[in-house]
């Protein structure tokens, strides 16, 4: 099993993703969103190989 370590970057990423569900759409929505990520997250420490790295260029230069 792996560790997931979420950066200073990814924490306010995530902030200002629940910040954006919370402002544009609801409450539950942004729970709904939260749950739903988290759950991805923690799908990674058993699952690493599961990511879409290729749909982001920023973690495409990383894992090289």
């Amino acid at each position: 099993m792996f560790r997931i370590h979420w950066t200073e970057e990814d924490e306010k990423d995530f902030a200002s993703i629940l910040s954006y569900y919370l402002e544009n759409a609801s409450f539950r929505v942004a729970k709904l969103v939260y749950a739903r990520i988290k759950e991805e997250v923690e799908t990674l420490k058993t699952f690493p190989e599961q990511t879409r790295i290729a749909l982001v260029p920023k973690l495409q230069l990383q894992s090289h």
